[in-house]
């Protein structure tokens, strides 16, 4: 569960990891009742966010899982040996118009489960209402946007984004703000 610094998230390890991202108190995501091949639920997720912004500490997963629903990252998170097949959404920060502040996440490795025609928009990761972070995206493929950062109600900014790849999306990367 321990995470080396120093490394290359390609490769499957971190970059310049903060000392926001404390690995000794990190804690396994299947804890909390996620088995291998699993769908990873919101309801799962916001269990994990709770637990680590109460004890302070970070959350790791691995293995191969599938999503149902939109979820939200909003906790210092390690998902680099972690694949997810989904048509939804994960979103790195806050899907709300509070901010997420200091955080360091490396995303799961996601990968779009149908082809959806270009009328129908997808979006695999998205970074919203978060600041002052740090967010590794290895690999989203085949969404309608494959990485979107979208100012929605609070600001994306001040974060440093390390991109991997970005492949088979109408559109790979997106910045986007919206007007409510």
């Amino acid at each position: 569960g321990n995470v080396p610094k120093g490394t290359d998230p390609l490769n499957g390890n971190f970059v310049g990891v903060s000392d926001k991202f404390n690995t000794s108190k990190s804690i396994d995501v299947k804890k909390f009742g996620l088995v291998d091949g699993g769908v990873i639920t919101k309801d799962l997720m916001d269990r994990v966010s709770l637990h680590c912004r109460q004890k302070k500490t970070s959350a790791w997963l691995n293995g191969n899982f599938t999503m149902e629903e939109d979820v939200v990252i909003d906790f210092n998170f390690d998902g680099r040996d972690c694949n997810i097949i989904t048509d939804n959404k994960v979103i790195i920060g806050r899907d709300t118009h509070y901010v997420r502040d200091g955080i360091k996440v490396v995303c799961p490795k996601i990968t779009a489960k149908t082809t959806r025609p270009l009328n129908y928009e997808t979006v695999g990761v998205q970074l919203r209402s978060i600041i002052n972070s740090e967010i590794h995206v290895p690999y989203v493929r085949g969404f309608t946007k494959n990485l979107q950062i979208l100012s929605y109600g609070a600001p994306v900014a001040f974060n440093t984004v390390f991109i991997g790849m970005l492949d088979d999306g109408y559109i790979n990367f997106s910045i986007e703000t919206m007007v409510y």
